[in-house]
């Protein structure tokens, strides 16, 4: 995972990252398959729980952007709701 942007918008955070998959490497190759929002979110509930856990930030949201196909990646936001 690598961060790409982050703003800031009073009581949220938005951080778009690029995102590998594990699973990516897997579909890639399958012509019949196509790598999109599906394979892309995935890792949507552990992301959830793991960012909840680690900053004790009640919610997280994350929403598939695009499959970046160029760069192997999906573009993902993750949007911290602060109190």
């Amino acid at each position: 995972m690598k961060i790409k942007s982050v703003e800031y918008l009073g009581k949220k955070v938005r951080i778009i990252i690029e995102n590998c998959g594990f699973l990516r490497s897997t579909f890639k190759h399958r012509k019949k398959l196509s790598y999109g929002s599906a394979f892309c979110r995935i890792n949507k509930g552990y992301f959830e729980t793991a960012f909840q856990e680690l900053t004790n930030i009640k919610k997280v949201d994350i929403n598939f952007l695009e499959n970046d196909q160029e760069n192997d990646v999906c573009i993902e936001e993750l949007i911290f709701y602060l109190e």
